[in-house]
């Protein structure tokens, strides 16, 4: 499939990855460990959304409601929690990170020793900065050694209305008490930057927010048959429908229409990978554009990027449609497989594929959600990996 959803306005949040019967509306649940868990909203444009140092996003966790709410200014949300998750073998192991209403990670890093480190730290924080406002606490005092970038003029990285970073690891084998992960640490050292425009053209750059994940494995082995997976519980609601688009790396939602004060043309949001993490191949053939914020993009030859690898889709917690019970299972969830180990059927074509709802759901045509199941309380997985 290769096309656009047009259904009224698209909410992107793209995420760039460099370097490489559970109740789904309980509470939040922190890990039993103290630790400077800290927040942040990104409110520079038209939306309005938190970034937490425990790997949430889209998620509001003083009040355990949804987080992401468009149009900025009123209280109209649309996602209700987000985070990502990684997974890969270790060894003999199958270990995972998970984040969904409790987290595997803490705020910190890895230490040369393989430690963490950090979680107790205030200056492991969210850190935010604004445009126009080179004074602030945040902007004086922008963690460089933390990972955070500088622009090509040795400032900290602001390319447009707000900025926010902070380092976070899932190396605390505390914080690993999510019912469906729960496995020994990956110990992975994860530097996440955000950051949205509304003064730069186009437009349609005021609907968007950026993220990148610099993700390290600070483990002294390597992980194999590596995924990273985007989750996002889209609404708790029984109103949204899903899809994905292979050819354009998009997991979409939108919403049934007169539903959440959106009236007839409610909007359809999205996640896009715009860059998918490196891997070497050594081919002379291979070639890659790799983008550090704040700098000139290179050419890597010898490298080729993975992108979107399978999308996954459960409503609610219906284990025979793919709900994850536990890591086994959510591990065959990143490889494109139900969590109960049945394939994904295309009704339409009866073929197995890995992308299930990729048809186009403004024309009708192929195989769409609504039609065939209707509307419901959905969640989605973008899956990248080999």
């Amino acid at each position: 499939m290769n096309k656009k959803i047009q259904l009224t306005t698209i909410i992107f949040l793209g995420i760039m990855l460099m370097s490489f019967y559970f109740i789904d509306n309980k509470p939040d649940k922190l890990p039993n460990a103290p630790a400077v868990i800290s927040y942040k909203q990104l409110d520079g444009n038209n939306i309005s959304t938190y970034f937490v140092n425990n790997g949430s996003f889209n998620r509001n966790q003083i009040i355990s409601n949804g987080g992401f709410v468009w149009p900025n200014g009123t209280t109209n949300f649309l996602r209700y929690a987000s985070g990502i998750w990684l997974g890969g073998k270790v060894a003999n192991d199958t270990l995972v990170a998970i984040v969904k209403y409790s987290y595997e990670f803490l705020p910190g890093f890895i230490n040369s020793n393989g430690k963490p480190e950090g979680k107790d730290d205030p200056e492991f924080k969210v850190y935010k900065i604004v445009k126009g406002d080179t004074l602030s606490e945040d902007y004086l005092n922008w963690p460089i050694e933390q990972g955070a970038y500088l622009d090509s003029a040795g400032k900290p990285f602001l390319p447009g209305t707000q900025t926010l970073f902070y380092s976070m690891t899932d190396g605390y084998p505390e914080s690993h008490t999510n019912n469906i992960g729960s496995t020994a640490p990956l110990k992975a050292q994860v530097q996440v930057t955000n950051w949205c425009y509304n003064d730069y053209p186009p437009t349609e750059l005021r609907n968007v927010i950026f993220s990148e994940y610099k993700i390290i494995n600070k483990n002294n082995l390597p992980w194999n048959d590596a995924f990273i997976t985007i989750w996002s519980d889209e609404k708790s609601e029984i109103d949204i429908a899903i899809g994905c688009d292979s050819i354009l790396n998009l997991g979409f939602a939108y919403c049934s229409p007169n539903t959440f004060n959106y009236g007839n043309t409610p909007p359809a949001f999205a996640f896009l990978v715009l860059k998918g993490p490196e891997v070497f191949t050594g081919d002379p053939d291979d070639t890659v554009y790799t983008f550090t914020p704040g700098q000139r993009r290179k050419i890597k030859t010898g490298y080729k990027e993975i992108n979107m690898s399978s999308f996954h889709s459960y409503t609610n917690a219906d284990p025979s449609g793919g709900n994850p019970r536990n890591y086994q299972e959510v591990y065959l969830t990143m490889h494109g497989i139900k969590g109960n180990g049945e394939n994904w059927i295309n009704p339409i074509t009866n073929t197995i594929t890995k992308f299930p709802y990729n048809g186009d759901p403004e024309t009708g045509t192929g195989w769409n959600q609504y039609t065939l199941q209707s509307y419901g309380n959905r969640r989605l997985q973008m899956n990248i990996g080999e």
